[in-house]
């Protein structure tokens, strides 16, 4: 064989320095020998079935890869009578096809453990059982605990990795009320290799849990399962590739969770951390247990409505921040979810180089459960569904954009405001406001459940936007009708548009020209409490339209609901049954305002003035404006005479 020490004598002497390491690097090789397992039948630790016919030591590389069902038992008669024998270099644990390599820690205690100085493999039919036992993997030299088809089995125990821990290709790690201290470990790897860690009680700590096992069956196994005991990830629990999973069923898991894909399920038990970011549509589905997290933040893809996000659908949700955006979606769809901050919910605008304007959603859906909130906020692009359940808002409901859709359920707010750019859209459950209610944009109150009982109930109404009450026909017969209630001032000033039978409005306050709109072929009644006491605008008309016989405006139960003053600013615009025009309002002593048909006024001319003759108690009104504004004329009755010598004016009867 021909040596190679004379090449290394030759070369330049730039590579002395490399000859030199390469010499120390095959001095350290040869230094650490491999001591293979040598009987193909289980054996203790110290029998002499080693290949060195020598026990194991510090300085070997140890394989138990051959033939033979077998488990090589360390127990501790091992640890005590051999104890220079349970710390290697290296292990490797597997056998060939039809064949199964175990490394048993058969009960040896905690006291001292079998140490691998650098790495420990666990391939295809390998196995390494710690029965109440110590296990460590120093990982010195950049090693690792990697299970690679083969399985790693702890009931009680100890096991220590200073290093990454890897379970790849359909390899398994289950452990039993027992103590582990990993560094990260990271679980299957896309696109193809799963691998398994199942934790039944005791407790473990990693310095990360990295789930990148790959499977299409959510059922299938892969992933991480927590069935009880204590998980404590430093930094954090992360599902990383489609189909990875992390199943929780009972236990805790201390730390931040990142589903960037997959998904985590989380049945019973208790997730706690500072922060739950799930991204690109990926899963979180909560089934029970609490999960108390700081900030819970949600985005999605580029593509909108949102393929997937949070499902939480039983439990408990403690968060201080709920941050949805991004195009994300979170569906609550029974778990009680207690926010210690505003919720705000918006979307985004931006302008992206060539491309133009990109648009990104927010969304969440509530369609049973709880969600209780100290304040809540809806910003442009974003929408809130609410099918069932209750929002409890213990402050206001901001809407600066955006859209709420209430289609049953509670909504139960301090003060609700709806934005000029905003929209909220009624069809069921009830909206129960215990302070006012701010209209600038647009509220639709529609009776649209075949149940009824839709409800809005308010303690005050600032209208400047638009307010339709609306009844709906279902195609065979009309819905039962909503119910609107405001039990203390509806200061007016947009427009109210109602259909319904009978709806509650409270003390009427004209602050600016303001519309009361009826729907023809729907006869509607608008009750407003004695409001003669209340300030109005001067100037201000309130212009009732779409009036009949079938439709009822009552101010109070007697002619005192409006002061005469007030009846003034009052005016129905083509009323039926009318002709065509603006007509004056008067009120009954049921309290009902209906509008006043107009006498006809007789002129007459004589040779220094206009006699105008005119029937009833009319009072005649005056204006230097055909358009107004119109005066009372003192002191005039019919007859009364405009003599030529005064100034141009245009009269009118009210």
């Amino acid at each position: 064989m021909r040596k190679t020490a004379p090449v290394h004598v030759a070369v330049a002497s730039r590579f002395l320095r490399f000859a030199a390491m390469a010499t120390v690097l095959v001095l350290r090789t040869q230094a650490q020998p491999i001591n293979r397992w040598t009987n193909p039948a289980s054996a203790s630790w110290q029998s002499m079935s080693w290949s060195l016919g020598i026990l194991p030591a510090s300085e070997q590389t140890v394989n138990v890869t051959n033939g033979g069902y077998k488990a090589v038992a360390v127990d501790s008669a091992t640890f005590s009578a051999f104890p220079d024998s349970v710390t290697i270099s290296n292990l490797t644990v597997s056998a060939p096809t039809n064949a199964l390599s175990t490394v048993l820690l058969n009960y040896a205690g905690t006291a001292a453990p079998l140490k691998v100085l650098d790495q420990c493999v666990i391939a295809t039919n390998g196995a390494l059982d710690n029965f109440d036992s110590s296990f460590e993997v120093d990982c010195t030299n950049g090693g690792q605990l990697l299970l690679d088809g083969g399985t790693f089995v702890q009931q009680n125990g100890l096991t220590v990795v200073n290093g990454p821990v890897s379970v790849l290709n359909n390899g398994s790690i289950t452990t039993s009320n027992a103590n582990l201290t990993l560094g990260r470990v990271t679980i299957g790897s896309a696109p193809a290799s799963v691998g398994t860690f199942i934790q039944n009680g005791g407790s473990i700590a990693a310095q990360q849990v990295n789930v990148s096992a790959y499977h299409q069956d959510p059922f299938a196994p892969g992933g991480y399962e927590l069935s009880s005991g204590i998980l404590y990830a430093i930094e954090g629990t992360q599902c990383s590739a489609q189909g990875a999973g992390f199943r929780q069923f009972g236990g805790t898991n201390y730390g931040n969770i990142t589903v960037m894909d997959g998904y985590y399920e989380l049945r019973s038990g208790m997730v706690q951390g500072n922060v739950l970011t799930v991204a690109n549509d990926a899963g979180f589905a909560q089934e029970g247990g609490l999960l108390d997290m700081q900030f819970i933040n949600v985005t999605g893809t580029s593509n909108w409505p949102a393929s997937g996000g949070p499902d939480l659908a039983a439990g408990i949700v403690h968060c201080g921040t709920l941050n949805i955006g991004g195009n994300g979606k979170v569906g609550l769809t029974g778990a009680d979810v207690f926010v210690t901050n505003n919720f705000d919910l918006h979307g985004e605008f931006f302008m992206v180089g060539d491309v133009g304007p990109l648009i990104e959603h927010a969304d969440c859906q509530l369609s049973a459960g709880r969600l209780s909130l100290p304040s809540m906020t809806l910003g442009q692009y974003a929408s809130f569904d609410q099918m069932g359940g209750s929002n409890e808002i213990r402050g206001g409901l901001t809407m600066n954009e955006g859209q709420y859709n209430l289609y049953g359920g509670t909504l139960e707010t301090i003060g609700t405001g709806v934005g000029a750019a905003a929209t909220f859209a009624q069809s069921g459950g009830q909206h129960l406001v215990q302070g006012v209610l701010s209209i600038t944009g647009s509220y639709d109150l529609n009776g649209a459940s075949p149940g009824g009982g839709v409800n809005l109930v308010c303690q005050g109404l600032y209208l400047r936007g638009a307010l339709t009450m609306t009844l709906y026909f279902n195609g065979r017969y009309i819905d039962p009708a909503p119910a609107f209630t405001n039990t203390g001032v509806l200061n007016l000033g947009g427009t109210l548009t109602t259909q319904l039978p009978d709806a509650e409005a409270g003390q009427l306050q004209l602050a600016t020209n303001a519309v009361i709109a009826f729907a023809p072929g729907y006869p509607a009644v608008l009750r407003f409490l004695n409001s003669s006491s209340i300030s109005w605008t001067t100037g201000a008309l309130l212009v009732i339209t779409n009036w009949s016989n079938s439709d009822h405006v009552f101010a109070g139960t007697d002619a005192s609901g409006l002061s005469p003053s007030q009846l003034q600013q009052v005016q129905f615009a083509n009323p039926a049954g009318f002709a065509p025009g603006a007509y004056s309002a008067r009120i009954l002593p049921t309290g009902e305002i209906v509008p006043i048909d107009r006498p006809t006024i007789a002129p007459a001319r004589t040779s220094n003035g206009l006699v105008l003759t005119w029937s009833g108690n009319s009072q005649l009104l005056s204006a230097t404006n055909v358009a107004g504004p119109y005066f009372p004329v003192p002191g005039a009755g019919s007859p009364w005479t405009n003599f030529f010598s005064r100034p141009r004016q245009f009269f009118r009867l009210q």
